[in-house]
C-alpha cells in the first residue's frame, strides 16, 4: 500500500537533495503496489504536492571550498580571496587551504590571487557548486631558483679596466673582453636587478640594463665600442760591444739595453722593445741615457711621433763623442791635423756617420808611401781604413789625388787626380775626376763619349745620394763637344749610364758661359753652383759672382743670390769674381752660401761674412749666422767663401765661426739650427784651428780636422768625428 510514510520516503527519495525517485506503479482499483504496469498519476499527484509544501524551504550550506598550490617554496606565501569572508594564506606544497564561508548546493564561487612571490594559475578559478566540496588548484608555475648575473664586454684593449654595480656590495673588474664576469652571490628567482658602469676608459652601453631573475642566469651584453688597438714600441740598438743604454719614453714605460754582440770595439746590432703595449695613434716621446761618458747617444729615428699598428721602431745610435779618424785599421797615427785634408762623411740611418773619406800625406796608411797625397777611406764601425786611389793592381797613384766627395750611403766616392796610373789610360796630363766604389774600385768620369781622357782638366766633383750622379768642374771642351770661345771652366753632370751633359749654358746662345764648386742634391736632380758671368739668366746686370741652381728637366736656370726682396746684392767687402762654394741640402730645397754683402736682408750692419740660407720652395732668403741676442761680429764662416755643412732637410749647418758672440771661442765650429737659430757648440777650445766641418745625412754627427786632441785614447791631432747629441 502506498502508505504516508511511503509517499514520505519518496518526497524525500524525490526532493531529499536531488537523490531521485524509486519508479513505484500501483494498482487504480485495488490500490495495491504492483510493478511494471499500471499508470503514475496518483504518484504524481502525491509528489507535486509534496514539491508545493517545499518550494520556500531554504537550502543547507555544509560544502567548503578550499585552495592548492602545487609548488611552494620554502618562506613563499601566496593569498587568496573568495569574494566573502577572510583571505586564505598558502604556505605548502599540495596542502588545501580552505576559506572559512561554508556553501550549498548550487551556489557560485570566484576565487581569486591576491598576492604572492609568482603568479598562478587557478583550476577552476569560478563556476557553481554541485553536491560536493570545491578545491581549486593553483599552477604558480617552477618554483623560484638562485641565479647568476653576469656582464661581458665586446672589445678590451690591453690594460683597459671596466667596474660595474649590481647594487650594494656588489661589484665587479672587468678586464678581458667576451668572458663572462658574474658579480658575487647570486638572485632569487623574481628579484629585481639594475646593473651601472662605475667606471673604465669609454662609456659602455649595457643590453639590457635591468629585469627581473627568471629561472636562468641573465649576462648583461656591454657595447664599450671599438677598443683602441694597441701595440709596441721596439727598435734597434747601435753601439760597440759593452755598451749599456737606458731608454724611457713618455707612456711611463723603460728598459735596459746592453749591446752584447759584436767583436770588441766593433759596432754590432741589437733589438729591444719596450714591456708594455701602447695605443695606437698615442703621442709618445723616447728619450735614450748612456753609462760611459765617452759615448754619445741618440734616438736618431722616431724619437717623437704616434704610435702605430704595425708597431714603431726606433732607432737608437751610440757613438764616441770625439773618433779620431786619421788613423789606419791598427790604429796607428800616421797623420796629423797637418797631414790630413778635406773630410767628408756619409752614411744613413743606423749607419749614419759610419764612413769617412779623406785626404792624407803620411807614410804608412794601408801602404800609402807618403809621397803624394792619396784619397782614404775609413768604415768607422769596422774599424777599417782603405787607399781607395790605387789603381787595379793595388799601386797607388802616381800623384796627388784631393777632393773627396761621399755619397749619402757612404758606399762611392767620387775625388779628383792628377795621377795617371788609376785606370790605365789617362794621358791628358791634368787632374781628372775618378769614381771609387766599394765593390766595383775606380773608374774615370770626366772622359769624352769615346772614354778617352779629356782635353781639359777637370776638379770639384759632388755626388748624389747613391752614388749614380756626379757633378764636377772642368775646363774640357770635348767632354761634351764645346763652341769656341770661351776661357772659363763649366759645370758638368754625368750618370753612371754614360749621360753626361754641361750646365753652365748662355740662356740665349746655348753655349758654355761658364760655372763652378757645384753642389749636388740626394736625387741628382738639383745642382747648386757659382759663376761670375751675366749670360746664364735674363737680367743679371750686377757684375758680380752669383748662386745659381739648376733642375733636371728645367732649361732655365734660377739666380738664387739675390736679396730677401728679390733685388740685386751689393759687393760688400770682397771682390767681384770671388769663387764661392755653395751647400745645397740632401732634399734639394734649401742652398747655404757665404757673403759680405751688406743688403741681402735688412739690419745687416756686422761688416763681415755671413751664412744665407735661399728656399727653393718659397723663393725666401734668410741670414743664418746670427745669434740669439742678435748679429755676429766677426766672419761665418772663417774660410772666405768656404762652403758650410748642411744636413738632408736643410734644418742644421755646420761651420767654424771667427765671431765671438755665437756662444763659442773664435775659431771654434758650431751646429746651428736654421729654423730656431739654436747654437750647440761642437768645439769650444782655445787656440783651435779648425778645418771645413762637414755635416751627416740628419746633422747627427760633424767631421772637421784640429790641431788640438779630442779623442783621449790618441794623443794626436788630426781628422776628427764629432757626435752631436741634440
Amino acid at each position: 500500500m502506498l502508505t504516508p510514510k511511503t509517499i514520505k520516503i519518496l518526497a524525500e527519495k524525490d526532493y531529499g537533495y536531488g537523490k531521485g525517485i524509486i519508479p513505484v506503479q500501483f494498482n487504480e482499483e485495488s490500490m495495491e503496489n504492483t510493478f511494471g504496469h499500471g499508470n503514475y498519476l496518483l504518484l504524481l499527484k502525491v509528489v507535486a504536492d509534496i514539491k508545493n509544501r517545499n518550494a520556500n524551504a531554504a537550502p543547507v550550506k555544509n560544502l567548503s571550498l578550499g585552495v592548492k598550490v602545487a609548488s611552494v617554496a620554502p618562506g613563499e606565501r601566496f593569498m587568496f580571496y573568495c569574494g566573502s569572508g577572510p583571505m586564505i594564506t598558502v604556505m605548502q606544497s599540495n596542502t588545501p587551504v580552505y576559506f572559512n564561508t561554508k556553501f550549498a548546493t548550487g551556489d557560485s564561487f570566484r576565487v581569486q590571487q591576491i598576492s604572492g612571490p609568482r603568479t598562478c594559475y587557478l583550476t577552476p578559478n569560478s563556476g557553481v557548486f554541485p553536491n560536493t566540496n570545491v578545491t581549486v588548484t593553483a599552477d604558480c608555475g617552477q618554483l623560484p631558483t638562485q641565479q647568476k648575473l653576469g656582464v661581458r664586454i665586446n672589445e678590451i684593449a690591453e690594460g683597459e679596466i671596466f667596474e660595474f654595480s649590481a647594487g650594494v656590495n656588489k661589484k665587479i673588474i672587468v678586464t678581458e673582453a667576451n668572458k663572462i664576469y658574474y658579480f658575487p652571490g647570486t638572485f632569487k628567482t623574481g628579484d629585481n636587478w639594475t646593473v651601472s658602469q662605475l667606471s673604465g676608459p669609454r662609456s659602455c652601453q649595457l643590453f639590457p640594463n635591468n629585469g627581473q631573475i627568471a629561472h636562468d642566469d641573465v649576462v648583461v651584453s656591454c657595447d664599450c665600442g671599438p677598443a683602441p688597438v694597441k701595440s709596441k714600441l721596439k727598435g734597434k740598438l747601435s753601439a760597440p760591444k759593452g755598451t749599456k743604454v737606458f731608454l724611457k719614453n713618455s707612456l711611463g714605460d723603460s728598459i735596459s739595453v746592453l749591446q752584447s754582440t759584436g767583436a770588441n770595439g766593433e759596432w754590432a746590432s741589437t733589438d729591444f722593445q719596450f714591456p708594455k703595449q701602447y695605443p695606437v695613434g698615442e703621442h709618445y716621446t723616447a728619450t735614450v741615457r748612456m753609462t760611459s761618458d765617452q759615448l754619445g747617444c741618440i734616438v736618431y729615428e722616431n724619437s717623437e711621433g704616434e704610435i702605430t699598428r704595425e708597431g714603431t721602431v726606433l732607432g737608437v745610435r751610440c757613438d764616441r763623442t770625439y773618433d779620431l779618424i786619421s788613423r789606419s785599421s791598427d790604429d796607428k797615427i800616421l797623420n796629423t791635423y797637418y797631414e790630413s785634408f778635406t773630410p767628408v762623411i756619409g752614411g744613413i740611418n743606423e749607419d749614419e756617420g759610419r764612413y769617412v773619406a779623406f785626404v792624407a800625406s803620411g807614410k804608412g796608411l794601408d801602404g800609402s808611401s807618403g809621397s803624394f797625397r792619396q784619397v782614404f777611406w775609413r768604415d768607422r764601425k769596422l774599424g777599417i781604413t782603405k787607399l781607395i786611389s790605387r789603381t787595379p793592381s793595388n799601386a797607388e797613384g802616381n800623384n796627388n789625388s784631393v777632393g773627396p766627395a761621399i755619397s749619402a750611403d757612404g758606399k762611392t766616392v767620387a775625388f779628383e787626380s792628377y795621377a795617371t796610373n788609376l785606370t790605365g789610360y789617362d794621358n791628358n796630363g791634368v787632374r781628372d775626376v775618378y769614381v771609387w766604389n766599394e765593390n766595383t774600385g775606380v773608374s774615370l768620369v770626366s772622359r769624352t763619349a769615346g772614354g778617352a781622357t779629356s782635353n781639359g782638366e777637370s776638379y770639384e766633383p759632388t755626388i748624389s745620394g747613391n752614388g749614380n750622379v756626379i757633378a764636377f768642374t772642368s775646363y774640357a771642351s770635348d767632354i761634351v763637344p764645346l763652341k769656341p770661345v770661351f776661357s772659363t771652366p763649366n759645370v758638368y753632370v754625368s750618370d753612371n749610364q754614360g749621360g753626361i751633359d754641361f750646365i753652365t749654358k748662355d740662356y740665349e746662345t746655348g753655349r758654355a758661359a761658364g760655372g763652378y764648386s757645384p753642389s749636388i742634391s740626394a736625387d741628382g736632380n738639383k745642382v747648386a753652383f757659382c759663376a761670375y758671368t751675366g749670360h746664364l739668366v735674363r737680367g743679371d746686370n750686377n757684375n758680380l759672382w752669383d748662386i745659381f741652381l739648376w733642375e733636371n728637366g728645367n732649361p732655365v736656370l734660377k739666380r738664387i743670390s739675390r736679396t730677401s726682396s728679390g733685388g740685386e746684392r751689393n759687393q760688400g767687402t770682397e771682390s767681384a769674381s770671388r769663387v764661392v762654394a755653395p751647400a745645397i741640402s740632401g732634399n734639394g730645397r734649401f742652398i747655404a752660401y757665404a757673403t759680405t754683402a751688406s743688403n741681402m736682408v735688412p739690419g745687416d750692419n756686422n761688416n763681415a761674412q755671413d751664412i744665407f740660407l735661399y728656399d727653393n720652395a718659397s723663393g725666401s732668403v734668410n741670414r743664418i749666422s746670427t745669434g740669439m741676442n742678435g748679429e755676429s761680429d766677426g766672419d761665418s764662416p772663417i774660410g772666405q767663401g768656404e762652403q758650410v755643412g748642411i744636413s738632408y732637410d736643410g734644418t742644421w749647418i755646420s761651420y767654424a765661426t771667427g765671431s765671438t758672440n755665437l756662444g763659442v771661442i773664435k775659431g771654434n765650429i758650431i751646429l746651428q739650427n736654421t729654423i730656431t737659430g739654436r747654437i750647440i757648440p761642437v768645439t769650444n777650445r782655445d787656440n783651435c784651428s779648425t778645418s771645413r766641418p762637414l755635416l751627416s745625412n740628419s746633422g747627427g754627427y760633424v767631421v772637421a780636422g784640429s790641431n788640438l786632441q779630442f779623442d783621449k785614447r790618441f794623443a794626436s791631432s788630426g781628422l776628427f768625428v764629432f757626435q752631436v747629441v741634440k
